[in-house]
């Protein structure tokens, strides 16, 4: 594959990703990966998907991965 066919499916990729819903009771103080800050504005703005927490200023596309597979792990529960 060349340059842009990765590129496209890296954004497909990430559509898809973003679609993830956050549970309406998701404890984001139990995620140990993520910083004391971006836990505190999950908290506070409680997004109620991987889209809506890409939002929020501060919230780095690292802490979406570590919150997206926190969530795959707990929906397995």
């Amino acid at each position: 594959t060349n340059y842009i066919e990765k590129q496209a499916l890296q954004i497909e990729s990430m559509k898809n990703l973003l679609k993830v819903a956050i549970p309406k009771d998701f404890n984001f103080k139990a995620i140990s990966g993520l910083s004391n800050e971006v836990k505190e504005k999950l908290e506070k703005f409680s997004p109620p998907t991987l889209f809506a927490a890409s939002q929020i200023s501060g919230v780095t596309p690292a802490a979406l991965d570590i919150l997206h597979i926190y969530i795959k792990l707990n929906s397995k529960n």
